[in-house]
């Protein structure tokens, strides 16, 4: 299985508020006159104007017979806006240019109002062989249609009374019932309505009374651009010589009246090359051959990916052949053909199928492509369509409170998630004491005071499993207080601290507290809740000291860490935020995300959207200045491409992930 990853980096000198995206889908109807026009060329082009650098490419894509087209843009910078162009009216080019939105796509559509031309020119060139003695001439079109038109319709009347129709221009021989002079038309018809006839003699004359015989040797055939070699090997009887040569190489180049001419053959395809002699005596004679021009069919891949509709519609997949890039260039995919592993199938050209499933189950679906140079591929992925794996989202969690050397918990805070209920509690205290049932707010006696790491299991109905651990201070059961604080880091360098859950007994009352930060600076008085901002990162000692009214004295230490690793901006970029990493890529259950800020305190959305921008999962949170770590849940996603979103008033900011 290929997996197509992408890092996608998105640059924006200016704090704007649009979507960029690296990755764009691009889509349209091209239609004229409000009518659908099939097989009508796009090009379709990464706008050069992007910011902070240059990501140029162009696509060539064709309608279908609905008129419609689709590409997939990719770079490793912003696409703001997409451009896209046809052949207008009379070859005049229609350029739009699309504003990408916020599911990282693209609609431009087309309306052409082209009247119809009243000019085309029906032509066709004779080429006359009468070797073997079959009266045989090579006929081939040269008529040509006003630009922007289209011929649609070949009509040969050639005069021994049969005709034929085609729609192709390309040579082929008639054979006439016999020798002698014919009038020969060629009628053609356009897209538009123009229609034309030309009629010419084609004079058939048996070679065994002629003084003279064309004929000619070719060297060079190969695939495309090819240069062949032309040689003469005519032959003059009766004392004639030759006097003219005309040469028609069959793609509507100009002639050659040389005997030994080069031409070069720039498309491949099946081309009638006839030459046509004149000797001194007036002895008249032709003959055509068929050249044939190869085109190597190049190399392609097919590729596609796929999702689950979302948790309660299952068995709707959606499949994304968009990100097929294997393609050589101007080398358009012509043909799809899915196979979606239950007995249903889809042919056509449809890029990105949706398909439902009557049942869960596992199934192969198949992709097989065929592209416009006749390259064919075929690629089969197994998916498995089953609800969601379910996920699960309970917190342990638990509260304290010393009494002395008794300390009493209460795991209330712990919640079990949506639709599920706690159904045991492990209770592991520290010294080799463990509680096992489900008992919510135990009271435990430790032996001797100490610092003790204490940690509660949660198991659920559904078999959600989490732990929670905390350190425990148990003082000496003659202390008739108990210091204790919490912090949280609040900017880089600044922490806010909280003392207001210090124990002291019914009746007493704290009078005093000091602080020590642990770089010197230390601040008494009875103040609960301090901040401090550190001037250098570190990992410091913090310690409170609380003195009561009826005289008890204690201490409590604690290490604080203030640090971080980065502080700033990351090297080469000016943005206010920036994604660092998504580990791992691919995920499986969960995947941690580090996002750099910029600015301090800054309200951020993080989302996961699928290709077809749809929001699977968010969560809004403040981000500090410097690195913001947040592990998220990936287990409930399809298998298949996503893109991790961080949302500010700064700007969209996108990576693409994968999940397996």
């Amino acid at each position: 299985m290929k997996k197509i990853y992408a890092l996608l980096l998105i640059i924006a000198t200016l704090f704007a508020f649009t979507s960029y995206a690296n990755t764009v889908y691009v889509y349209g109807v091209v239609k004229n006159n409000g009518v659908p026009v099939a097989n009508k060329a796009v090009r379709v082009w990464a706008d050069s104007s992007v910011a902070n650098g240059f990501c140029y490419q162009i696509h060539l894509r064709y309608t279908n017979a609905n008129g419609m087209y689709a590409d997939t843009l990719n770079c490793n910078l912003n696409i703001p806006t997409v451009k896209t162009s046809i052949d207008g009216c009379n070859g005049a080019v229609v350029i739009n240019t699309t504003q990408v939105n916020a599911n990282f796509s693209a609609e431009s559509n087309f309306n052409l109002s082209c009247t119809t031309p009243t000019g085309c020119v029906s032509n066709f060139f004779v080429g006359a062989s009468t070797a073997g003695g079959t009266p045989l001439a090579y006929l081939s079109s040269q008529a040509t249609p006003t630009a922007g038109d289209l011929i649609t319709k070949y009509k040969w009347v050639f005069g021994d009374g049969s005709s034929d129709s085609t729609t192709s221009p390309s040579p082929f021989p008639h054979v006439y019932p016999a020798y002698g002079s014919y009038q020969t038309c060629l009628t053609i018809t356009t897209a538009f309505g123009c229609t034309k006839t030309e009629c010419k003699t084609v004079v058939l004359i048996d070679s065994s009374v002629l003084n003279c015989h064309a004929n000619f040797t070719l060297s060079g055939a190969g695939a495309a651009p090819s240069t062949i070699q032309f040689t003469s090997t005519s032959t003059f009887v009766t004392g004639g010589t030759a006097a003219t040569f005309s040469w028609h190489f069959g793609d509507g180049s100009s002639s050659s009246t040389i005997s030994n001419p080069v031409h070069v053959y720039t498309a491949p395809g099946n081309y009638n090359v006839c030459l046509r002699i004149a000797s001194s005596t007036g002895c008249i004679d032709s003959i055509c051959k068929t050249v044939t021009i190869t085109n190597p069919v190049p190399a392609c891949n097919a590729e596609f990916q796929f999702a689950l509709d979302s948790p309660t519609n299952y068995k709707l997949v959606r499949f994304y052949a968009g990100v097929n890039t294997a393609y050589p260039n101007n080398d358009p995919v012509v043909e799809r053909k899915w196979r979606f592993g239950d007995g249903d199938s889809l042919t056509g050209n449809v890029q990105n199928p949706t398909h439902t499933y009557a049942n869960a189950g596992t199934y192969t679906v198949c992709l097989r492509v065929k592209t416009q140079s006749g390259c064919i591929s075929e690629l089969c992925k197994t998916v498995v369509v089953a609800p969601p794996p379910f996920v699960c989202t309970a917190v342990a969690a638990f509260t304290y409170i010393p009494v002395s050397s008794l300390v009493k918990f209460n795991s209330n805070v712990s919640t079990p998630g949506a639709n599920d209920t706690i159904i045991s509690r492990k209770w592991v205290f520290g010294d080799s004491t463990v509680l096992t049932g489900n008992v919510v707010d135990p009271q435990h006696q430790y032996a001797h005071p100490g610092i003790y790491n204490v940690c509660l299991t949660i198991k659920t109905v559904k078999g959600c499993e989490r732990t929670f651990c905390a350190i425990v201070t148990a003082t000496n059961v003659n202390s008739n207080c108990v210091p204790q604080f919490t912090y949280q880091r609040i900017a880089p360098k600044k922490v806010a601290f909280n003392s207001t859950m210090s124990w002291i007994p019914v009746g007493d009352s704290i009078i005093e507290r000091k602080w020590t930060f642990g770089d010197g600076v230390s601040l008494t008085g009875t103040t609960a809740n301090p901040t401090h901002e550190y001037n250098n990162y570190g990992i410091y000692t913090v310690c409170l000291r609380i003195k009561t009214a009826l005289g008890c004295v204690n201490e409590v230490c604690k290490p604080v860490i203030v640090q971080d690793s980065i502080v700033q901006p990351p090297a080469g970029t000016n943005e206010p935020i920036k994604i660092i990493s998504l580990y791992p890529n691919p995920v499986t259950i969960q995947m941690n995300t580090v996002v750099w800020s910029y600015n301090n305190n800054v309200a951020a959305e993080l989302s996961i959207y699928d290709i077809y921008g749809v929001k699977k999962w968010s969560l809004n949170k403040t981000l500090l200045q410097g690195n913001n770590f947040t592990v998220i849940p990936t287990g409930f996603l399809a298998n298949g491409p996503y893109f991790f979103r961080v949302t500010t008033s700064y700007g969209v900011k996108s990576r693409a992930f994968y999940k397996m």
